[in-house]
């Protein structure tokens, strides 16, 4: 320590302000001898001092930096109560007031001065030198200098000092993210080597809450983690739109475990709804329930959308596979991270629904909060399913304990009764008044315009297409050839056809014409579908694989019709029963446009006239499906036109012969001669 003589002391209040500790720990610093003090008298009262060089070189730098500093010119500019925060304007008004009343008391007779103002000053819990400091830099300073020094050390933590505050920092902020306790641990080593006294955990953590967290973030869990948390995002004004604008769209799994069928032997899942949510009035358009959700579920879920609501003009998805596939799309992009040029798109095969001029376009990949459709998903549906039987949670740590005996005995609701309620929910939430709205969600739909397409239109619209071949046998299709009498004119040719999930039936087209529904007779009895035959497949793989060791799985490999007849059966026992919607009605106030498509009206009405008994129904996953009997969702069809028996090849002859017309060229009849000779 510097000489006695030669050593600089400031009062107890200006070491109190340089270091920023409260007056109690300035105390118990001095009792501990960490800062030098001295007494002065003054006027026969003793004043505490304390020895600059003894304070804490932080506390150090700021007095010489204020005294070693040219004094600043005193400001002309009067002081602008405006600019004051109003906390404290109130305060200095408060004070003056205080002031006005101590004038009075010491205006008064001397010797009742001292008594008075000390019994002013206790009513109001303010010490006499308080009163005194006010009245002295009142006088100096004017209504100014009454302004309390509030928010001084706002923002600032003086419980460490600088260094340990960095290394503190340093060492939270790193990818490997140590915990507080740890870093409290670090911290005492290092205090324990620089011989200075550790801070304690509860200073550790108050003093990291003060770190901005954006900054934490981005240091403790990366860019990715700092894009979703803390970036700022745009906020897109969806009451802009009209309805049928946009919808958006996306898969949800339920935190719920429903069965299949009331049966002791009933599959127990967690069921997949994908759902369409238009923008601009906040509806949920359409939904479709399956085990697991792919490309035609969204069709399905679109279909039940359009007939109620009307086709919307653009879609709004994620970048799943599902949403990416050929079916939506059509090739109109090489890859997720590769986007064509306007021009090629138009060149390319368009979706399955651009003939309606629907839009389909994809969020930016990895960005949820791109899609509004998640948070409504919380909004409605989240605290409804905790009240449901079977609610198991998004996780094992939320899991409820009840799971297991309502598993037990039987309490879980099956797929057609969690319909009818998630149906009730929706109708329900359509019903009430939207906060962003300022009226329910179907009340918005009110003046708005529909464009609908004929329903068995739709069901066309909504089937895969592909180009083959027809050959002498008819047309080959997943390994089956399909036949119809129309398409002997056109062996060697390539038509479209248009096919569902059912297996028995393909509808042909030819150059945008449509020519017949060719039938497989095989794969129409047994009833089986797209699925079944995926199923068939993987068997003949297994078998192949196993045929060495177990003979008996050779069955498989050499009776394929009759394994897949097998699966059909064993598929329809245990066949998810959709719930039966109700015809899909309009919102009130909505005008109606019919959506005409030539061709494929053409083609519906053609079908719908050629009926048969053992016809398909139309495309409506949402029909119930009974035990034994195909499903809605596997017969895209409004109607068959009648089988003809399968002919030999000169009865087929005749047949394209007299469906001929009656020509004399040469040419003509080598081509029905060879026809009748098959």
């Amino acid at each position: 320590m510097a000489d006695g003589a030669s050593e600089i002391f400031v009062s107890l209040d200006e070491a109190i302000e340089l270091t920023g500790w409260s007056q109690r720990t300035m105390y118990r610093r001095m009792g501990e001898g960490e800062v030098a003090v001295r007494r002065v008298s003054n006027s026969g009262r003793f004043k505490v001092q304390i020895a600059v060089s003894s304070l804490p070189h932080a506390a150090q730098a700021l007095y010489w930096s204020k005294h070693l500093a040219p004094p600043a010119e005193p400001s002309s500019d009067p002081l602008n109560l405006a600019e004051i925060p109003e906390p404290l304007r109130v305060e200095a008004r408060r004070r003056r007031a205080i002031l006005e009343q101590v004038e009075q008391i010491l205006s008064g007779p001397r010797g009742l001065r001292e008594e008075a103002l000390a019994a002013f000053c206790r009513e109001r819990d303010l010490a006499p030198r308080t009163i005194y400091r006010w009245r002295s830099d009142y006088h100096a300073r004017g209504l100014g200098a009454l302004l309390p020094k509030w928010g001084k050390r706002r923002g600032q933590f003086f419980a460490l000092s600088t260094p340990i505050r960095q290394f503190v920092q340093e060492t939270y902020c790193s990818p490997q993210q140590p915990s507080p306790t740890t870093v409290h641990r670090l911290v005492v080593q290092l205090c324990a080597r620089l011989n200075e006294p550790a801070p304690s955990q509860a200073t550790v953590n108050r003093y990291l809450l003060t770190l901005p967290r954006p900054a934490v973030v981005l240091a403790r869990e990366g860019k990715k983690a700092f894009r979703a948390k803390c970036e700022p995002k745009c906020h897109r004004d969806w009451n802009a739109m009209a309805p049928n604008q946009m919808w958006c769209g996306d898969h949800r799994e339920f935190d719920l475990f429903v069965r299949t069928h009331d049966a002791p032997d009933a599959k127990i899942f967690r069921p997949w709804v994908t759902f369409w949510y238009d923008l601009a009035s906040r509806t949920w358009t359409g939904r479709h329930a399956a085990l697991v959700p792919n490309s035609d579920t969204i069709a399905m879920a679109l279909r039940h959308g359009i007939l109620r609501f009307g086709a919307p003009q653009e879609l709004y998805v994620d970048n799943g596979k599902d949403y990416r596939c050929h079916y939506l799309n059509g090739a109109t992009q090489a890859s997720r991270n590769v986007q064509l040029s306007p021009d090629l798109r138009d060149t390319l095969a368009p979706g399955v629904l651009s003939p309606l001029g629907v839009v389909v376009r994809h969020a930016i990949a990895y960005q949820p909060w791109s899609k509004p459709i998640e948070p409504a998903f919380n909004h409605v549906f989240t605290e409804w399913e905790k009240s449901l039987p079977g609610y198991c949670g998004r996780n094992a740590q939320v899991r409820p304990e009840k799971l297991k005996s309502e598993i037990a005995r039987g309490a879980l609701l099956t797929l057609e009764e969690f319909l009818t309620r998630l149906d009730a929910r929706i109708d329900e939430y359509h019903r009430q008044e939207h906060s962003e709205l300022g009226c329910a969600p179907l009340a918005a739909w009110s003046g708005a315009t529909l464009v609908k397409p004929n329903p068995r239109t739709l069901d066309l619209l909504l089937m895969r297409q592909k180009s083959v071949k027809v050959y002498a046998q008819g047309i080959k299709f997943q390994g089956r050839y399909y036949w119809h009498d129309e398409l002997a004119l056109h062996v060697g040719h390539s038509v479209e056809i248009r096919f569902g999930a059912e297996l028995g039936r393909v509808v042909v087209f030819a150059e945008g014409t449509f020519l017949c529904e060719a039938l497989n007779d095989p794969a129409l009895t047994m009833g089986a579908t797209r699925d079944d035959l995926a199923a068939l497949h993987r068997r003949k793989k297994v078998a192949l694989n196993r045929a060495k060791e177990q003979l008996a799985d050779r069955r498989v490999l050499m009776n394929p019709d009759q394994e897949l007849a097998r699966i059909a059966a064993e598929a329809r026992e245990r066949k998810v029963v959709a719930l039966p919607a109700p015809e899909p009605t309009a919102p009130a106030g909505a005008a109606l446009v019919k959506k005409v498509l030539p061709a494929l009206d053409h083609a519906a009405q053609r079908l719908a006239e050629s009926a048969t008994p053992r016809g398909g129904q139309a495309l409506e996953q949402t029909q119930t499906t009974t035990p034994g009997a195909p499903s809605a969702a596997q017969t895209p069809l409004a109607e068959s036109p009648q089988r003809t028996p399968r002919r030999d090849r000169r009865a087929a002859g005749d047949m394209a012969s007299s469906a001929a017309p009656d020509r004399t060229d040469d040419r003509y009849d080598l081509l029905t001669e060879l026809l009748a000779e098959g």
